[in-house]
């Protein structure tokens, strides 16, 4: 099965945590569908960026995906709005213990957190946002059960590379992180 990856977004997310991995999986080419959990598909980063979704959540079925990433900045609290994101939160939980991929960068471990969906779950979080988690670790990108999770920004092309290298192939993220002459891949 050919992995699909939907992005999850809400305004105020962390533009390059949307974009850079967005960019890198279809390079690869994965499947990747950008969400906007608002009622309309343009919107606006933490940064200023204007971005315009592939659909809005409301016309969308989670379950046809493989994965489920949910970036970080500001606008990640927003995927515990209770009416906003009653669907997203329900699959959350559903998948927690199946074999959809959870992925959460930067501030949205803590949203998975909350959700207390990753009690047993070792992850990595922006740092500041570790309170709270019971099986916190300092590393970049971090692989526990079905989920992945990358501590920031600044990890996001080694985080966007190794999703690669785990649902692709080694050689393919070798490829991609290349052609991006991204030269600290290993």
């Amino acid at each position: 099965m050919k992995t699909s990856i939907a992005i999850i977004v809400a305004n105020q997310c962390e533009e390059m945590e949307v974009i850079i991995p967005a960019d890198i999986w279809r390079r690869a080419g994965i499947s990747v569908q950008i969400i906007s959990i608002e009622k309309k598909k343009s919107l606006i980063m933490q940064n200023g960026v204007h971005i315009s979704c592939d659909d809005i959540l409301a016309k969308e079925n989670l379950s046809k995906y493989s994965a489920i990433y949910l970036p970080g900045g500001k606008g990640c609290s927003s995927f515990l709005d209770p009416v906003q994101c009653a669907k997203l939160v329900s699959h959350l939980r559903k998948a927690a213990g199946s074999k959809i991929i959870i992925m959460a960068n930067c501030a949205a471990p803590t949203v998975l957190n909350q959700l207390g969906i990753i009690d047993n779950v070792k992850v990595t979080c922006y740092p500041g946002y570790e309170v709270g988690l019971k099986h916190h670790v300092k590393d970049d990108v971090v692989f526990d059960k079905n989920f992945i999770t990358s501590k920031a920004a600044g990890t996001t092309i080694d985080f966007a590379l190794a999703v690669i290298k785990k649902f692709v192939s080694p050689a393919k993220a070798k490829e991609t992180a290349k052609q991006i002459c991204y030269k600290y891949w290993k």
